[in-house]
């Protein structure tokens, strides 16, 4: 059976249940064999037997068991049998010592087979049903909070018992010797033995508890010396006692002989256990050396990383904090020792940011985090808010969830970041917006009000080819970047111009829309046909054509409008360039060809 699962064996409501049964079982018993005039012996034939109080003592400590920890009105129900138990016990205690007659001896029936005092717990029963009393009511008040605390009144009320077992076991009949015990009963021995440990097995505080449960070298230790400690001469000693009443052996030769044996046996378990001993403390030594190793490696690995790494517990406390952190956030560690992850996240964000972390925490969101380098704003000691680039990850450590971070400063990251998305979107030769950056702009147009009217301009040089093939690529790439400037120079602000390729363009032009779409195409058309270009040393007169479609933002298709005015460009060049032709539906166009 496992360490697990003794545990679950152990527990309080498991064992109360039990123990408490089996004593109500016992004291029931008792009570038919006098309800029946035959009271039972049980185990030895003249031994005497359970007394009519000291049986209802037994069933109160059986049914105080049975509702632990449950309420009634409002109160402990464990309190009524353990008051009861206190006051009979109490009441029977000042019978002996203040000789005063109660009349509590024969509540329910004559005792005539008591030879002393019929009906009337002995002394030491009555003390032992005390201390059973006191033990159930300080559990239930939860004043005990210390071991010793615990266990001194479980021990008090447990030797009595115990002692009477003993006597039994080295011969009943020595229980007369002692006035203190006399004529407590065997069952009522066992019993109340049974109580008090089984009580002590169910509160973690107790160290019998500790005893059967702790996982800890030391009880590990404690369990095996307990036979060849104590089990091994009680029964040897019991043996021993079974000769020399035989008459086999001397008494004295007998008590030589089982000192000896004992003797050995404790030797012997004690050179066993300093063996194991030995063996632990070698193993706990080399898994120290390692532990001291990899601690090494990892502080270094911490100190030498450029970025944070921060430790939480599950609450959010930081544990550990690294130099990175210090240089990234701007605390000094030992600051950071005493605050939470929330300081490290800007006031704005603490809210919604709470909520990730709980979903986190549960493992709704574990393998995301992990897989990903998450793109977060972070918050410096001087208040300013910075970006930076998260990992992170859970584990569970001694049985508590712990969190880590890996945390890099994404300011610069940021900054070259934002440089190359503006290169990947910039057209290298013309310095203006390509096709990646007329789909940036695209997008951004979704998050603008929808329905908003807008032309789209597909504008192409005519014959430009012919200047490449006679100029050469210089003069065409020249007079690409001329052609560029002044387009630009008869756009309005809001108006977007990008390079689709080669000696294509297109122009985005806000809050133009049908006839006006036409007359800013005119005014580009113009404006390229009027004044010749100076490329280097070559003059050259070129035109363009221009295709128009018109879009409603949210509501049309951009890559379809763009494709019509492509295709009124087309129409513009079959119909002897250096035009503008628009092309709001297909059918249109298909009139035009």
């Amino acid at each position: 059976m496992t360490r697990k699962s003794l545990s679950n064996f152990y527990s309080p409501s498991f064992l109360f249940r039990l123990i408490g049964t089996l004593l109500i079982c016992v004291s029931l018993y008792a009570v038919f064999g006098w309800l029946t005039d035959t009271p039972p012996s049980l185990f030895l034939p003249h031994a005497p037997t359970m007394k009519m109080n000291t049986a209802l003592g037994v069933a109160l400590c059986g049914s105080a068991l049975l509702v632990f920890n449950t309420r009634v009105f409002g109160i402990r129900a464990e309190l009524f049998p353990a008051l009861s138990l206190i006051a009979i016990s109490t009441l029977t205690l000042c019978q002996y010592y203040l000789n005063l007659d109660l009349h509590i001896d024969n509540i329910f029936i004559e005792d005539s087979f008591s030879t002393k005092l019929p009906g009337r717990p002995s002394e030491a029963t009555a003390v032992t049903l005390l201390f059973a009393g006191l033990c159930i009511t300080l559990y239930s008040f939860r004043i005990c909070t210390k071991a010793l605390h615990c266990d001194l009144p479980i021990l008090v009320g447990l030797f009595i018992p115990l002692l009477g077992v003993s006597s039994y076991i080295y011969g009943y009949e020595s229980i007369a010797t002692f006035t203190f015990i006399e004529s407590m009963s065997l069952p009522t021995a066992l019993s109340l033995s049974v109580f008090f440990i089984g009580f002590s097995l169910t509160q973690r505080e107790s160290l019998l508890h500790s005893y059967f449960n702790n996982s800890s070298l030391t009880f590990r230790e404690l369990r095996r010396l307990s036979f060849p400690v104590i089990i091994f001469p009680i029964a040897v000693g019991w043996i021993a006692l079974y000769f020399i009443r035989e008459q086999n052996v001397a008494p004295e030769l007998g008590i030589a002989s089982m000192a000896a044996i004992c003797s050995i046996v404790a030797v012997i378990g004690l050179l066993w256990n300093s063996f194991k001993e030995s063996k632990w403390q070698g193993q706990f030594a080399a898994e120290q050396k390692a532990k001291l190793l990899a601690q090494t490696e990892l502080a270094f690995a911490l100190e030498t990383s450029m970025g944070a790494v921060l430790l939480f517990s599950s609450r959010g406390d930081v544990v550990a904090a690294n130099s990175g952190a210090s240089r990234i956030f701007g605390w000094e560690i030992n600051e950071m020792k005493d605050m939470n992850l929330q300081h490290f996240i800007p006031p704005r964000l603490r809210d919604a940011h709470a909520g990730h972390v709980k979903s986190f925490r549960q493992g709704e969101k574990q393998k995301q985090v992990n897989d990903n380098l998450l793109n977060m704003v972070g918050y410096h000691k001087s208040g300013k808010e910075i970006p930076i680039l998260v990992s992170i990850n859970k584990q569970l450590i001694d049985g508590e969830m712990m969190f880590g971070a890996v945390i890099m400063d994404a300011t610069g990251i940021s900054d070259q970041l934002t440089r190359f998305k503006t290169q990947a979107e910039k057209d290298y030769l013309t310095d203006i917006a390509n096709r990646h950056g007329l789909d940036a702009y695209i997008d951004s147009l979704q998050q603008e009000r929808s329905g908003q009217l807008m032309s789209l301009l597909v504008v192409d040089i005519d014959y430009f080819k012919r200047v490449n093939d006679t100029y050469g690529h210089a003069v065409g790439d020249k007079l690409l970047q001329s052609f560029v400037v002044r387009i630009k120079s008869t756009l309005r602000f809001h108006d977007k111009l990008f390079r689709l390729g080669g000696e294509e363009f297109l122009v985005v032009s806000k809050r133009t829309y049908s006839d006006g779409a036409i007359t800013l195409a005119n005014r580009i058309r113009t404006a390229i046909a009027s004044t010749p270009f100076a490329c280097h040393d070559n003059t050259l007169s070129i035109t363009c054509s221009i295709g128009v479609s018109d879009i409603r933002v949210g509501k049309d298709d951009f890559t379809e409008q763009l494709r019509k005015a492509d295709e009124a460009l087309y129409i513009a060049k079959r119909e002897g360039r250096n035009c503008v032709r628009r092309c709001d539906e297909q059918t249109e166009i298909e009139t035009a060809l």
